[in-house]
């Protein structure tokens, strides 16, 4: 055995990813991890430690000719290894179109349906990915950009389910090093050079700049949190599901929650059975916002019905029940038609948009001119000819702006669209009108043409959206 294969598998009772024996798929895209992960897997059976059974590979039909080559290769390689060889062939592009997602996420699904249906068929244990220590540390960087909390920043999980990671303490360079050195070859995906890729751009232009400040050891140390992050994560979901059921109980379809025994649990198990209790109705994964919004509404103590995309809530009982249920058809208009009143000066909490609305009035010159303004992130917008009282409602259907810089009237939707924006979020999104109903701003997106700021403009009103990012103490 190699000394690599000895270092994974130390590495794989270490974290206890299969026991010995297991029939396991290696998942190869024919990369060099992967292909790594293949050759040292067949080390590990041949030395009894598990047993190989098969190389998956799923075509996602995205490059042509390339795809098809590397489907050969795969094909070859579990024939020199001498194990079964899985493949199928999906249209991601096709699957992105119809679930409205991007193609990452499309493919992401793609993928581990395919591990699944290849695990059942083959009667295997586990299936393997290659993911590395670099992977682990891409992923955390690009979740703390995403303001992930705890369960975010443990990165990949080295087993969850199925699906087991026996080379996430190892680094990319060390598996290239070792093909290599045993004259194994590999295939180059031609997109992992696309810096667009937000993934491609943390690994080929941002973590070099952070290694080459902090060393090369800061992969290692972004590996290590995630390790601590996910022990952390752990604890907290453990205690969460424990006073869950002192919390919530099932009635009828819905899930009633008590809020003076939710309130009084620290805002980390508060979060964790909130976002538990809107997992079990179904729909898209709650998002941080989503909890925060429950959790603010639940603290408002006023009696109020809104929906969360797929979910209906509904604060009554004097504040003391907070109802959640998967959202039934009829409930649509009454719950997508919030909308209030906005002085300026001024801010509203929105529940229904999980975050808080503020305007206030300032100069041209107090901001710097107009070099400035175009400086300001997304969440704010700088408007002219502006009188209150504002109205902030939910996006309808219908709705439309000229939206600053472009030619000609667009719909609200389309923009959703050209953003996008999930649909299950779109009514989340607040639109500010002037009172005679034109739209002003579209929250986080687009500012209608009619208050643009010219050099010309003396008094300004800003404009500020701030998501909920937790519930308040």
């Amino acid at each position: 055995m190699t000394s690599l294969a000895a270092r994974v598998l130390a590495g794989i009772r270490r974290r206890q990813l299969f026991e010995p024996g297991t029939r396991v798929v290696a998942a190869v895209s024919g990369g060099a991890d992967s292909v790594a992960l293949a050759w040292l897997l067949r080390e590990l059976s041949e030395a009894g430690a598990l047993r190989l059974v098969a190389i998956a590979h799923l075509d996602h039909s995205l490059r042509g000719a390339e795809s098809a080559r590397d489907a050969a290769f795969c094909r070859d390689l579990a024939a020199e290894l001498a194990v079964a060889f899985e493949v199928e062939a999906v249209d991601v592009a096709r699957l992105a179109r119809e679930h409205r997602q991007s193609i990452e996420e499309a493919g992401r699904e793609a993928r581990y349906a395919f591990f699944e249906r290849v695990r059942a068929r083959t009667s295997a244990g586990a299936v393997s990915t290659g993911h590395t220590r670099d992977d682990q540390a891409e992923t955390v960087l690009m979740r703390i950009f995403r303001g992930a909390g705890t369960k975010g920043l443990g990165g990949i999980p080295p087993r969850r389910g199925a699906i087991a990671r026996p080379l996430i303490d190892l680094r990319r360079s060390e598996l290239v090093t070792w093909l290599e050195g045993h004259g194994r070859r590999w295939v180059e995906d031609s997109t992992n050079a696309d810096h667009a890729l937000t993934r491609n751009w943390v690994r080929h232009a941002l973590l070099p700049q952070i290694t080459a400040r902090f060393g090369d050891g800061v992969v290692d140390v972004l590996a290590r949190g995630a390790d601590l992050a996910r022990a952390d994560d752990s604890v907290l979901s453990e205690i969460a599901r424990e006073v869950a059921p002192g919390i919530q109980q099932s009635v009828g379809d819905a899930i009633e929650l008590n809020v003076p025994a939710l309130c009084v649990q620290p805002l980390a198990i508060r979060q964790r059975v909130v976002r538990g209790a809107l997992k079990r109705l179904g729909g898209h994964g709650p998002s941080a916002l989503h909890v925060a919004a429950v959790l603010r509404m639940a603290q408002s103590g006023q009696p109020i019905r809104l929906r969360l995309g797929s979910r209906h809530l509904e604060l009554s009982g004097g504040g003391r029940v907070l109802s959640i249920r998967g959202a039934h058809p009829q409930d649509a208009q009454s719950l997508d038609s919030w909308a209030y009143s906005l002085e300026i000066p001024g801010q509203i909490d929105l529940s229904e948009a999980a975050g808080r609305l503020t305007a206030s009035r300032t100069t041209l010159a107090a901001l710097g001119g107009l070099a400035n303004i175009k400086r300001l992130p997304q969440r704010q917008a700088v408007a002219a000819a502006l009188d209150g009282p504002l109205v902030v409602r939910a996006w309808r259907p219908g709705d439309a702006l000229h939206v600053l810089g472009l030619s000609g009237r667009k719909k609200v939707q389309d923009l959703f669209v050209d953003r996008k924006v999930p649909r299950d979020r779109r009514h989340m999104v607040p639109v500010v009108t002037h009172p005679d109903g034109r739209i002003v701003w579209v929250a986080g997106h687009a500012l209608g043409e009619p208050f643009r700021v010219t050099e010309a403009t003396k008094s300004v009103v800003i404009l500020s959206f701030e998501p909920f990012l937790e519930a308040p103490k």
